[in-house]
């Protein structure tokens, strides 16, 4: 039996002292209703402008990643989460395994406070697609919205909150380099996967950071 859209689509009043906005979440399976939506401006974190943002997202839904959407009733998102496959590309080739994910989200800077984050985080970890698979949430610095040295520690904290809500366990041993490494194994993942889960992230990890060491020492040529 297949997903109703009523199943994909929750709502919930957001936390406000002034006003209590609606919001929905809802998975977005194909692109034609994402495509009729607009697009709060405060979503820049990771291309840099609303309109390259939304633009992501259709591409990813088309590529056939987990992605979900919160938005108000006037038909705006405001926040998103992306699971997409962990790939590498090496060469010609791609380093990747069809089970192991990586997540990303982000929440407008005009919406934020309000408990979205965290209701994206829930709507999603609470979905059959992730039964089979392995996540892998990274702390990539470079993405986080902060402005001012001291704020980095209460945004890290605030997103190992977030991935922990979701199941989340961190890992000691981070080869990607970033600032933390958080992993959530899927209920229907193999033992033997689950066992040999420490030289899977290290084969990744390893190539990522040559491929981010290698495009970095390019662009200083």
């Amino acid at each position: 039996m297949g997903i109703t859209e009523e199943a994909l689509t929750v709502k919930f009043t957001a936390c406000s002292k002034v006003s209590q906005p609606q919001i929905f979440i809802r998975r977005c399976d194909s692109t034609e209703w994402l495509k009729s939506m607009k697009i709060d401006k405060g979503i820049t974190i990771y291309y840099g402008s609303p309109e390259k943002e939304k633009g992501e997202l259709i591409k990813r839904v088309e590529e056939g990643c987990y992605v979900a959407v919160a938005y108000t009733d006037e038909n705006v998102i405001v926040g998103f989460i992306v699971v997409e496959e962990f790939r590498v590309p090496i060469g010609r080739t791609v380093l990747a395994y069809s089970y192991v994910y990586d997540a990303a989200i982000d929440v407008s800077k005009n919406w934020r406070g309000k408990g979205i984050a965290g209701k994206l985080v829930d709507f999603a970890s609470k979905d059959s697609f992730f039964d089979d698979k392995i996540v892998l949430a990274r702390g990539t610095v470079e993405n986080w919205d902060i402005s001012k040295p001291e704020e980095k520690e209460p945004y890290r904290r605030m997103l190992l909150h977030l991935a922990k809500k979701a199941g989340f366990k961190i890992v000691d041993k981070n080869p990607f380099g970033d600032d933390f490494l958080a992993v959530r194994i899927g209920s229907k993942v193999s033992r033997t996967t689950v066992e040999n889960l420490d030289k899977i992230i290290k084969e990744l990890g390893e190539a990522y950071f040559r491929v981010k060491t290698s495009i970095i020492l390019d662009f200083f040529k």
